[in-house]
C-alpha cells in the first residue's frame, strides 16, 4: 500500500511566538496488535501555517489483505528547528477504508481530549508487492573478482555519505583503460540496486515498444555487484560488496561536478549516523538557504573553470577602503 499525504487545513495556531506555523506529517502503520510502524515523514512546509500542501508520496508498505485489522495514523507536528516537534493533531483510518473510493479522503485531525483541529487529505493506492527481499525479482548481477585488481581502495570525496573505491581492470577490454570502473558501496546505495539491474534486462532485450530505451544510454554503465576485500582493513573484517559503475573521471584531467542537495530538509537524526546535535545544526543552516526558498542548493563544485575561482567577494569592498586610504 502506498499512502501519499496530500494537504493539511488546521484550525489552530500552535506557533507560540506568533508567527506563522512550520507543519510536516508522520505516517505509521498500525497492526492489529496495536504496534506501530514509522513509514514516512514528509517536507516541512515552512511559513505554509494552516495551509500546507505536501503531495508526498511514502515507501510501500506490506498489507495483510482485506479484514486484516490494519490502520494508518497520519500525525501533523509543527517542526520546532531547535526546538521539539510540536505535535497538532492526528488522524488514523483503516486499510480497508484508505482503499476504498473516493480517492480523496478528508480525515479530521483529533489532539488533546478530543479536539479536533484541523482535516489532512490523504489517498490510498494499492500496488503489487516486488517481493520482501529489496530486489524482488530481478537478480543481483555478481562480478568476477578476478576482473579486477584485489584489495580495492577507498577513495575520498568532496561530499555524499556513499563511500566509492577505486577499481582496476586486471585485463581491461578493448576500448577500456584500467579505471573504467568505480566502486560504490552497496551498503549505502541499496536502494539503487533495483534500478540497474532493470537497466541490464531492458538493455538485453531487443524489442522496446514503448520507444524509450534510448534514455538508458543517459545512466551510468553498470557491471554488476563485486565483493572485495578493502585495502588497510583487517583480515577478519567481511569484504565490501560494491556497486560497479562506470568511471566518469576516466580519461579526464580534470572533472566538473556539481553536487546538488535535494529537498527542504538535508539532514535527519539517526539516519546514517547523524546524530541529533548535527541534525539540528543541519536544520538551521538549511532555513538560511536556497534550500529552504526554492528546495536545492549547490552544495559543493568539483573543477571549478578559473572565471569562478578568480573570484573574490571582498573586491569591490578591497578597492573602496583603497581609495578611502
Amino acid at each position: 500500500v502506498v499512502v501519499k499525504v496530500k494537504s493539511a487545513a488546521l484550525t489552530r495556531n500552535f506557533e507560540t511566538m506568533g508567527s506563522k506555523m512550520d507543519p510536516f506529517a508522520k505516517v505509521e502503520w498500525c497492526t492489529a496488535a496495536g504496534d506501530k510502524v514509522l513509514v514516512s515523514r514528509t517536507q516541512t512546509e515552512w511559513n505554509a501555517h494552516k495551509s500546507p500542501q505536501w503531495d508526498h508520496a511514502c515507501r510501500g508498505h506490506p498489507c495483510g489483505g482485506n479484514g486484516s485489522g490494519e490502520a494508518v495514523e497520519i500525525s501533523v507536528w509543527e517542526d520546532g528547528t531547535i526546538r521539539k516537534a510540536k505535535f497538532m493533531g492526528a488522524a488514523r483510518v483503516l486499510v480497508d477504508d484508505l482503499l476504498a473510493e473516493p480517492a480523496d479522503h478528508v480525515l479530521d485531525l483529533v489532539w488533546k481530549e478530543g479536539k479536533v483541529t484541523g482535516t489532512v487529505t490523504v489517498q490510498g493506492v494499492l500496488v503489487e508487492s516486488r517481493g520482501g527481499d529489496g530486489t524482488g525479482d530481478v537478480p543481483m548481477t555478481r562480478v568476477d573478482p578476478g576482473m579486477f585488481l584485489s584489495p580495492v581502495k577507498r577513495l575520498g570525496v568532496s561530499g555524499g555519505t556513499a563511500p566509492f573505491f577505486k577499481l582496476t581492470l586486471s585485463d581491461p577490454k578493448a576500448g577500456q583503460s584500467a579505471g573504467h570502473y568505480i566502486g560504490k558501496d552497496l551498503s549505502r546505495a541499496v536502494d539503487e540496486i533495483v534500478f540497474y539491474e532493470e537497466v541490464l534486462q531492458l538493455n538485453g532485450q531487443v524489442d522496446d515498444p514503448n520507444g524509450l530505451k534510448g534514455l538508458l544510454d543517459f545512466a551510468f554503465e553498470y557491471a554488476g555487484v563485486l565483493k572485495a576485500p578493502e585495502e588497510g582493513v583487517v583480515e577478519s573484517e567481511p569484504e565490501r560488496e560494491l556497486l560497479v559503475l562506470r568511471n566518469l573521471r576516466d580519461g579526464c584531467e580534470t572533472l566538473r561536478l556539481l553536487d546538488l542537495k535535494m529537498g527542504q530538509k538535508t539532514a535527519s537524526a539517526n539516519w546514517q549516523g547523524k546524530s541529533r546535535t548535527r541534525a539540528l545544526k543541519q536544520s538551521v543552516f538549511d532555513k538560511s538557504t536556497n534550500s529552504f526558498v526554492e528546495g536545492y542548493r549547490l552544495e559543493g563544485f568539483d573543477g571549478q573553470p578559473e572565471a569562478v575561482t578568480s573570484m573574490d567577494p571582498l573586491m569591490d569592498f578591497e578597492n573602496q577602503k583603497n581609495e578611502k586610504s
